[in-house]
């Protein structure tokens, strides 16, 4: 085993061995380079590699799953303190000495159980929001076909029925300010564009000098819609909500 996380071994090995180093399904093991990371071994049996520690918990005196818990932070922590000039390196000795905790094993289960109810109601609302979210978009595909069967009706092309159809700029701002400041502006481009409506998540503005050589020119207003015409998101539509003047880039009309 050379990657805990990976439940897999890139390499096997023929031979005899010594029982102390076969890794078993649940096991815990801690890795001892690079990130000092936790993970509980969901693999097939295995053998530890040098730079892997497993770690048995006398079960008697500690919970393992308390322990897998606990431990990462700690393990972070010494991640911190850990000196290196290439990639940092973790030794069992320092492992053995971790100050860990030790609160009755009844409190231990009741602290675990609680974690594992927590996770479960997140799993739950995950699933639940990935199933709205999937509904949404079936709904909007619904809507989209019903648009789109329209039959023997007339059509227009989108330039006779718009008032004005324009794109952004055609060239970055050779700076661009990821906070909010006097005499800045939103600068609104085709990743913060989506069909269900503008995501400023990931807003960066511009300063008033570059913003006033592309607003007289395209200067969208609140009610107007916004359509991505370039890169991954190329298609996606919405309308702008916003009642504050912005700068587009040349990937959103």
């Amino acid at each position: 085993i050379r990657d805990i996380h990976s439940n897999v071994t890139e390499k096997n090995y023929d031979g005899e061995f010594d029982e102390k180093y076969l890794v078993k399904k649940g096991d815990i093991l801690i890795g001892m380079d690079g990130d000092f990371s936790l993970a509980i071994w969901k693999g097939p049996d295995a053998l530890l590699n040098q730079r892997v520690c497993k770690v048995e918990v006398n079960e008697e005196k500690y919970n393992p799953l308390f322990f897998s818990y606990v431990m990462p932070g700690y393990l972070d922590a010494i991640h911190k303190k850990t000196s290196s000039v290439t990639v940092k390196h973790l030794s069992s000795t320092t492992i053995k000495n971790t100050p860990l905790p030790a609160p009755s094993i009844d409190i231990q289960q009741a602290i675990v159980n609680e974690i594992e109810t927590q996770f479960t109601r997140l799993d739950a609302a995950v699933k639940e929001l990935q199933g709205i979210k999937e509904k949404l978009e079936l709904y909007r595909k619904s809507v989209l076909n019903k648009s789109y069967s329209l039959q023997n009706s007339e059509t227009k092309l989108l330039k006779e029925i718009a008032e004005k159809i324009q794109d952004g700029s055609h060239y970055s701002p050779q700076q661009q300010y990821s906070e909010k400041r006097s005499n800045l502006y939103m600068y609104i481009a085709a990743k913060n564009v989506r069909n269900y409506g503008l995501d400023l998540t990931k807003l960066v503005y511009v300063s008033k000098d570059f913003f006033d050589t592309i607003y007289p020119r395209c200067d969208p207003k609140n009610g107007d819609v916004l359509l991505t015409k370039d890169g991954a998101n190329t298609g996606m539509c919405c309308i702008n909500t916003l009642n504050e003047p912005f700068a587009l880039l040349s990937s959103v009309a």
